[in-house]
């Protein structure tokens, strides 16, 4: 068997696997009718809200319909859900029938969209209970997450893919303490060996392309516990 083939077979396996731990739900509602969507992912798993934005349809639907999909209607919301990495999930939508203005087309939105998979808590590895990492693909966390880590420490894991890989990282959520408006009581480094990156603060579905298929993940916390963390997934 050549080493391309191994690989390619290797490629598929960890993908069906992914697809046992993910799957992936669109949910939305006009505002006129619903005031909250609600998720519940089941014992076991854990909320990872993709994306979520406010539409206008001009035909009442209460959804991005492909009919719809080239007027480009849309508007992406930025907000960071507590929610997100819970077993359930309730959002509020806008009172009254209109909600936000979609720049793209000069309408009212009339509609809330929101894209989500339930994440198998069980394949997600904890940063600091992780040696070197080599699945393809894969989640991290800090401890205790979504609950506040305690840790006063600092702990990192490595991920090595295959070299013809580069890791791409995204940041599902994150939510580190800041330490006046520059510096960082707690923080996420991580280093691909060709740059290194340092993070603090509140965040939500940010991405970072790396320049190897090494990356180094590092949290460093000097607080007392009163953060969230981070949940990072790569591929």
């Amino acid at each position: 068997m050549t080493e391309g083939y191994a690989f390619t077979i290797f490629l598929l396996l960890a993908e069906m696997l992914t697809s046992q731990n993910v799957a992936g739900h669109v949910i939305s509602a006009c505002f006129s009718s619903n005031k909250t969507l609600d998720i519940d992912c089941g014992a076991g798993h854990m909320v990872h809200i993709t994306k979520t934005f406010y539409g206008f349809s001009p035909t009442g639907q209460c959804q991005l319909v492909a009919a719809e999909a080239d007027s480009g209607c849309t508007f992406d919301d930025q907000t960071r859900y507590p929610c997100i990495g819970h077993r359930t999930c309730s959002i509020n939508l806008p009172t009254g029938r209109l909600g936000i203005n979609v720049p793209a087309c000069g309408q009212r939105s009339n509609y809330f969209q929101l894209e989500y998979v339930c994440v198998l808590a069980s394949s997600v590895r904890d940063i600091c209970g992780t040696g070197q990492i080599t699945a393809q693909n894969g989640y991290v966390v800090t401890p205790s997450y979504p609950a506040n880590y305690l840790e006063q420490d600092v702990c990192s894991t490595t991920i090595v893919v295959h070299p013809t890989q580069k890791i791409n990282l995204n940041i599902i959520d994150m939510e580190l303490e800041e330490q006046g408006k520059t510096d960082c009581a707690d923080l996420l480094y991580f280093n691909d060996k060709l740059r290194s990156i340092t993070l603090c603060g509140q965040r939500r579905n940010n991405s970072y392309n790396m320049h190897t298929n090494y990356l180094q993940l590092e949290l460093r916390s000097t607080s007392r516990g009163h953060s969230k963390g981070f949940w990072l997934y790569y591929e």
